[in-house]
């Protein structure tokens, strides 16, 4: 049998196997009278899995009797370490076929076999689902499949209609399955009356369960019958702040995972919350009424989390998800300001992040206050560079400051001794998702061992910690990681972008030549910026030098509109070690493409993302392709386009709202075109609901800021800086 504790701790991938079902359950809103078309599940099964291991859950529809789950569960083990379960209604169970679907599911031999249990009671089982059935034998044949060396769980769908029995359903299923069973509860809020759908996000938003879940919790014992579990539903439960505090078990609470990056679904409610940190609540649909939740206070989150077994106390003061000390670290909010150099935009100081992070504006004043120059010198400087160049004045040409001179710019000095007791930068913005403990930065760069690293990268890596030690603003430490402008041009011409227009961003001979002196000490150097970086021709030169030489440790990432990224240029940079290529594709379509670009590329640009992703696939260190598009006016009514092709690739996706309104095109400063795209970025957000949620969480963010922009009164143009 799997050990059901490796199971749960998989991260969960739902896929969808069939529709076809003959019950009409109120609470689903897969389900219909008919198959998926078979090109789609044909185009699902020629996909490798690939990534990390997971828990691939199959599920909607019966996939008990309908369906070949048996090549379902073969394509899910197709990466190492996965797990495969198939999840149906538990009147299948109970039913006159239920010999059959044991059968089959005996001979496809999934991981686990999951059941949706909404209640014990025979005589409301009609109400539920339709149809009368006897939820005693859907048990007992949910035993037999547990004796036949399967893991069996129990999926208790909670809504206000259900929630009164979720007791009697826990406790039933842990007495008839014992220790060889597990009891999920998973939200499935009611979203039709019978044949008539109810509307998705009005169904999510009343949450008028949790009064009742509460109780029906506090209501178990703390110990269930024969050893059974209960679990929430990683993606579509609860998170311990919408449940009284008798009723946040342990056994419910996930901890987080040792990369774990929370999801901070209630916004500023999550902000006070001790447990922030450590929740792993990460809604696919929907989130309750800041009033209807209770934020843990921090004697709370610590009982919860001693209870619950998480292995760090991420929600203390100075306590962080990844242990800095066991890296040879101070504990330090952000390692950043001491691993990276990020000169992007040349309009704009350089930062150790995101330019939108950080506020980049310096007066003289502050200037001076960090490097000690002239004040009248430094005023005539930002001047003139204001005059020639609308800009600041040590970014202002490519060939005043050095590499190493631009490391120590007066902001970073200043975010380096401002974070050095490990709080925030007054420059950081409430945006930054290291501020908002969504993900951590510069840490990757401490957890290889000096014995993998070549000497000279080990020597600037032990020194560079040597100096944060010591609390030092100043470095003689060089970067870890370089992102640089690489080309004050493009080729293309988008609606929404004025682009560089040959002004600034070209890397200058002597900056290619500090960058391939650097590159000994480097482990990440990367290229973004207003203009393409492969019409950079010192680009092309560190590329192709990188790929003729070779430095190990390493690893090169490229931010690029994807029309010169040419199987041609992809063989002659093979040895290029490649960790991230993201193509700002921006268009699901050629007729979409041609009008956000003015140029027919969408067709070259799709055989240069054929081959990326080949070269991707047959890497044994596999590197991250991610499509991004912004969502302007030009895209609407493309997106469910765009989305197939993420998903058709396996790239990581990226959609993100127009800043600006140039040519007009901005449908975030007209709420009646705002008010289209959001119910398109809905459609598309349920559409991937289950054949891939990271597409499905990606649309359903953007579409809550629309939504929430709606519901507001500012129609401002979006600021980027």
């Amino acid at each position: 049998m799997t050990d059901p504790v490796a199971f749960f701790a998989l991260p969960p991938r739902p896929e969808l196997s069939t529709r076809r079902c003959d019950l009409s359950c109120d609470y689903c809103r897969h389900c219909q009278p008919r198959e998926i078309p078979a090109a789609d599940l044909e185009r699902v099964l020629a996909r490798p899995t690939g990534g990390e291991p997971r828990a691939f859950r199959i599920r909607g529809g019966d996939p008990f009797l309908q369906g070949e789950i048996d090549r379902f569960v073969g394509w899910a083990r197709g990466t190492p370490g996965s797990l495969a379960s198939v999840e149906g209604p538990a009147a299948t169970l109970a039913g006159p076929r239920s010999d059959e679907a044991v059968a089959r599911l005996v001979h496809a031999k999934p991981d686990a076999v999951a059941a949706v249990l909404p209640t014990i009671e025979r005589s409301q089982t009609a109400r539920f689902t339709g149809r009368t059935w006897d939820p005693a034998r859907a048990l007992d044949t949910l035993a037999r499949l547990a004796e036949a060396g399967l893991l069996v769980e129990v999926v208790f769908p909670v809504n206000a209609q259900t929630v009164p029995g979720l007791a009697q359903v826990v406790l039933r299923a842990a007495e008839r399955l014992g220790s060889r069973g597990n009891v999920t509860l998973r939200r499935m809020p009611v979203v039709r009356r019978g044949s008539v759908a109810l509307p998705l996000i009005g169904a999510e938003r009343a949450w008028d369960e949790l009064p009742a879940l509460s109780a029906q919790v506090e209501s178990l014992p703390s110990g269930l019958p024969g050893g059974a579990r209960l679990h929430l539903d990683k993606h579509a439960g609860y998170a311990p702040c919408m449940l009284s505090p008798q009723a946040r078990r342990p056994d419910l609470v996930h901890p987080p995972g040792r990369y774990h990056q929370p999801a901070r679904p209630l916004g500023e409610t999550c902000d006070r919350c001790a447990w922030s940190a450590s929740c792993t609540f990460e809604p696919l649909v929907g989130r309750p009424a800041p009033e209807l939740v209770r934020p843990l206070a921090n004697e709370e989150a610590l009982a919860l989390q001693e209870d619950s077994g998480a292995s760090v106390l991420t929600h203390r003061p100075k306590a962080f998800r990844t242990n800095r000390s066991a890296l040879g670290l101070p504990e330090l909010l952000c390692l950043a300001p001491w691993t990276t150099l990020s000169t992007t935009e040349p309009r704009f100081h350089p930062v150790p992040c995101a330019l939108s992070w950080v506020d980049t504006q310096l007066s003289a004043a502050e200037i001076v206050a960090e490097t000690g120059e002239d004040e009248a010198e430094v005023t005539r400087h930002l001047f003139e560079a204001q005059e020639r160049f609308r800009g600041f004045w040590y970014v202002w040409d490519n060939e005043a400051f050095s590499v190493l001179e631009l490391w120590n710019s007066p902001l970073l000095r200043r975010m380096r001794r401002e974070m050095a007791g490990g709080a925030k930068s007054s420059r950081c913005r409430a945006m930054c998702r290291v501020v908002m403990g969504v993900e951590e930065r510069g840490l990757e760069y401490f957890r290889p061992a000096d014995q993998d690293l070549p000497r000279a990268l080990a020597g600037n890596r032990r020194l560079l910690l040597e100096e944060i030690h010591a609390g030092k603003a100043v470095l003689t430490a060089k970067p870890l990681e370089l992102m640089a402008s690489a080309s004050a041009n493009c080729n293309i011409e988008c609606g929404f972008c004025d682009g560089p227009k040959g002004a600034t961003g070209d890397i200058s001979d002597r900056r290619r030549d500090e960058i391939v002196e650097l590159l000994p000490t480097l482990m990440s150097l990367g290229a973004s910026g207003l203009g393409e970086p492969l019409m950079g021709k010192n680009y092309l030169f560190l590329l192709g030098h990188i790929a003729d030489h070779g430095y190990p440790g390493l690893s090169v990432s490229l931010t690029t509109n994807g029309t010169l990224l040419t199987p041609e240029f992809l063989e002659r940079h093979r040895n290029v070690p490649w960790s991230h290529v993201r193509i700002s594709l921006n268009a699901g379509s050629a007729a979409t493409h041609e009008r956000v670009t003015g140029k027919q590329l969408f067709e070259r640009v799709r055989r240069n993302l054929d081959a990326l992703c080949a070269l991707r696939d047959r890497r044994d260190n596999r590197f991250q392709v991610t499509l991004s598009c912004v969502l302007g006016s030009l895209q609407m009514g493309d997106l469910s386009r765009f989305a197939l092709l993420v998903h058709d690739h396996q790239t990581d996706i990226v959609v993100e709202p127009m800043y600006g309104d140039m040519h007009e095109l901005s449908p975030w400063t007209r709420p009646e075109r705002l008010k289209v795209l959001a119910e398109e970025l809905g459609s598309v957000a349920a559409e991937y609901e289950l054949k891939n949620p990271p597409i499905s969480r990606a649309f359903r963010a953007v579409e809550t800021f629309a939504r929430d922009r709606l519901a507001g009164t500012d129609f401002g143009a979006l600021a980027h800086h």
